[in-house]
């Protein structure tokens, strides 16, 4: 058997017995298992392991934070989500309402205006990138009238759309589209 330097608290084995009761998932099962059978047999991890499934590094290092942090250390993490967060979406909710207005109004509302303001209110550099991806988030989106050219003639446009060969030969026709 091997010689652990610490040892689980008195009632460790009872607990983890009636948390293997209640589980349902089969990976926080495992978890429990590992602190069960230190507690109650006195297991080595190189057994544990075995029994279990999980790498003997994973073991030791359940068994570390077990004694560390107790029961919080077998609960799983989740993984993903937004890790590297400048503000929470509420807060960007309401940093983006301040230029809501101006957008409404039918003002031009730039990135670099946008950016700077965003590097204020966190007191940090924010790459361009940061400030598309927030507003893109926030179901934002870049609307740029249509472009024409600076010398037309609406007058002509109009009489051409009236006039045309085309035009006059298709009133009232329906055409097939090809497939």
């Amino acid at each position: 058997m091997p010689g652990y330097h610490n040892q689980f608290q008195e009632g460790t084995a009872n607990k983890m017995a009636e948390l293997i009761k209640q589980e349902t998932d089969a990976t926080s099962l495992k978890r429990i298992q590992c602190i069960y059978l230190r507690a109650k047999f006195n297991y080595s991890a190189v057994t544990i392991s075995e029994i279990v499934g999980f790498h003997k590094q994973t073991v030791l290092n359940l068994h570390s934070r077990y004694l560390k942090d107790g029961e919080s250390a077998l609960e799983l993490k989740s993984k993903g989500g937004r890790m590297r967060e400048n503000m929470s979406i509420e807060d960007e909710v309401k940093f983006l309402k301040s230029f809501e207005q101006n957008g409404d109004d039918g003002q031009i509302l730039e990135i670099s205006g946008i950016r700077e303001a965003l590097e204020k209110k966190i007191n940090k550099k924010v790459a361009k990138s940061s400030v598309y991806e927030l507003l893109h988030r926030h179901g934002w989106r870049k609307i740029a009238p249509r472009a024409y050219h600076p010398k037309r003639d609406l007058e002509k446009q109009d009489t051409f759309k009236k006039t045309s060969l085309i035009a006059s030969n298709l009133q009232g026709k329906w055409l097939k589209v090809r497939d």
